[in-house]
């Protein structure tokens, strides 16, 4: 085979083509399969240089790269459908994410009544789900529950005649090394997808890692270099992961300790540990940042910035599930590599370095997130943007995770989150307006219609049940503001007039009342 890994450096690793080296490196530990990642070695050809793999033995992994070929195996087949770990109400899950199918393919698997397993092999277990719009999407990923583990991989089987094609999408099987031996997963708000095998990590990001009960997660020797502390756990079938949180405190300057921790990672997690991650970052135009990737509100072109283990990038581009990339060129302005490619309607994915990653950024053209159906919502006029009545309560459907933010007649704001794109809202009657967010992109401004509410009223009447309660409190001396204020309450509501005259009796009142007038 032509390319392998090049560990060229201590925290650094390129993918290499063997024509590019003049002469051979015989270094038996420095170049890696990009597939199964074992120890590679380059040879001499008879007309060129090439990578060739160690004497096959009964323990080695089975690897297409052992007869060099084009590859005819998109990205999401090589890497398997990946795991994610989730967070709710601080209780972790693993789930199995399934990528977008087209419309008119989710369309064509419902006729036929298609459907996939996924199977625990030497077993009678499987989970089975039929491929049709109610099970998957054609706008997000959708997230199943992982009812059982294996020490080998899950296979999936598909019983469609569009298998192929849903395969390229999805892959035909899950990798579940983490059973063994734990995995590491990217840390977001909610949890994050897993670091499969073979993937590289960076020091100093947040990760969460996943390990099977009673497993030690560090070294004797590290010096806490691999700063976890445990936040959770889960069981499936009987078996309990512990879950940690943490980041890996060290710089490959610090060379024997780094090399120490890098080989303990690589050898119990099959990770590579790097100085920096080889990823993009968007620049132009403004698109939404997803969990995986980005997305654009129409097809566009965007201009990114190339972060990079190399002295020179090199940038791969994959369209709609292709198996060969694009390369993109990278060019150098001052100290940065800028990047630039069109945003289509159809799935992109990019990897930096290194051809065939598991966590490549996506990219995809689509309308932004929007409100896609109204349900028991007569006071909601999604056309003209406002609330007819309030009190009342509305629900109406996102196709993402949605933030809600409400500002009442004195300008005070509130919020609310909603994670499955569900939502149902009590309007109260001192709302003022509801503003819809869908991954932090302003969707719809509501404006209640019902201005007839006057907050004082309700002022008033806590006011006077406070009084009524003659509870002890703590008590502040009085200001002119906060007279002017009761003064301008008496003259809506008489009853107030007796409160006030005790108060400047005593020219002190209470401050929970002072708090009330101030609307906190």
């Amino acid at each position: 085979m032509k390319t392998a890994l090049d560990n060229y450096e201590l925290g650094k690793q390129q993918e290499v083509n063997a024509d590019n080296f003049s002469f051979v490196i015989r270094d038996r530990y420095r170049f890696l399969c990009p597939e199964c990642l074992e120890s590679v070695t380059m040879v001499n050809g008879k007309s060129s240089k090439y990578f060739k793999h160690h004497k096959k033995t009964k323990s080695s992994i089975e690897c297409d790269r052992r007869v060099e070929s084009q590859g005819t195996k998109s990205i999401p087949e090589r890497v398997g459908l990946p795991l994610f770990l989730r967070k709710n109400n601080d209780k972790y899950m693993l789930y199995m994410g399934f990528r977008p199918l087209s419309d008119s393919l989710l369309n064509q698997t419902e006729n036929e009544d298609a459907y996939l397993k996924i199977i625990k092999k030497h077993s009678n277990q499987y989970q089975k789900y039929y491929i049709n719009h109610q099970n998957f999407s054609s706008e997000n990923i959708v997230y199943k529950k992982v009812e059982f583990l294996d020490s080998n991989n899950l296979e999936i089987q598909f019983n469609s005649t569009h298998s192929k094609a849903i395969q390229s999408i999805w892959s035909n099987y899950i990798e579940t090394s983490i059973t063994n031996r734990g995995a590491l997963f990217q840390c977001g708000n909610s949890g994050g997808k897993i670091i499969r095998v073979g993937d590289c990590i960076s020091t100093f990001k947040p990760y969460l890692w996943v390990k099977p009960k009673l497993y030690n997660i560090t070294g004797p020797t590290f010096d806490n270099a691999l700063n976890f502390k445990k936040v959770g756990n889960f069981t499936i079938e009987h078996r309990e992961f512990d879950v940690y949180e943490g980041r890996i405190e060290i710089h490959s300057s610090e060379q024997s300790r780094f090399e120490r921790v890098s080989r303990y990672l690589q050898d119990k997690l099959k990770v590579f540990l790097l100085d920096s991650e080889s990823t993009i970052s968007a620049v132009w135009p403004p698109v939404v940042r997803t969990e995986n990737g980005y997305q654009s509100n129409k097809p566009t072109h965007m201009y990114f910035i190339i972060h990079s283990n190399n002295a020179i990038p090199k940038v791969y581009l994959y369209n709609n599930n292709s198996a060969i990339p694009y390369n993109i060129i990278a060019r150098k302005i001052e100290d940065s590599f800028i990047g630039r490619t069109f945003i289509s309607t159809i799935d992109q994915i990019i990897n930096v370095d290194r051809r065939v990653i598991s966590n490549g950024t996506y990219l995809r053209a689509k309308e932004l997130n929007h409100i896609c159906e109204c349900k028991y919502s007569e006071n909601l006029n999604v056309v003209s943007e406002t609330i007819t009545s309030s009190p009342c309560t509305i629900t109406f459907v996102t196709n993402t995770s949605t933030d809600v933010y409400f500002i009442d007649i004195n300008n005070h704001i509130s919020k609310q989150k909603f994670e499955d794109g569900h939502i149902t809202l009590n309007i109260e009657k001192k709302h003022k307006y509801v503003y819809i967010l869908c991954s932090n992109h302003l969707i719809k401004v509501f404006s209640i219609t019902n201005t007839s509410y006057d907050e004082s009223l309700t002022i008033t009447q806590d006011i006077v049940n406070f009084f009524k309660s003659s509870c002890n409190t703590m008590e502040v001396a009085l200001t002119p503001k906060i007279v002017s204020n009761m003064q301008s309450l008496v003259e809506k509501d008489r009853r107030l007039k007796d409160i006030l005259n005790l108060i400047l009796q005593k020219n002190k009142i209470p401050l929970k009342v002072v708090r009330r007038l101030e609307g906190k």
